[in-house]
């Protein structure tokens, strides 16, 4: 849904913290995977990120191409921005059964 959003509202250029990856496998959410494997049978990562629409970039990825000391910094920053995530991603796992979204 993101990626179709993406398309549609018409930006040619995105920039991600996390992947699809990261979503299944450290915050145990595989909806995105598992839709994108069901509905257009791709493969986890499989959807080109450089197409005729837009260009999706890993923010991790560009952190690696700075120069230090920056490079540190932001690598820093990103991982204080993860742990934060872990917080959140918890609250959501001990709560997501309450939810009446019928992902399983």
């Amino acid at each position: 849904m993101c990626l179709s959003a993406i398309t549609w509202a018409g930006f040619d250029n995105f920039f991600y913290f996390f992947s699809h990856e990261d979503s299944r496998d450290a915050f145990s959410i595989p909806h995105d995977l598992k839709i994108l494997k069901e509905v257009f049978t791709l493969e986890p990562g499989g959807y080109n990120r450089t197409n005729a629409f837009w260009k999706g970039q890993s923010i991790h990825g560009l952190i690696d191409r700075v120069a230090e000391p920056q490079r540190s910094q932001l690598k820093d920053r990103a991982a204080a921005i993860s742990r934060k995530y872990d917080e959140l991603s918890a609250a959501y796992q001990a709560s997501k059964a309450d939810n009446a979204i019928p992902l399983n």
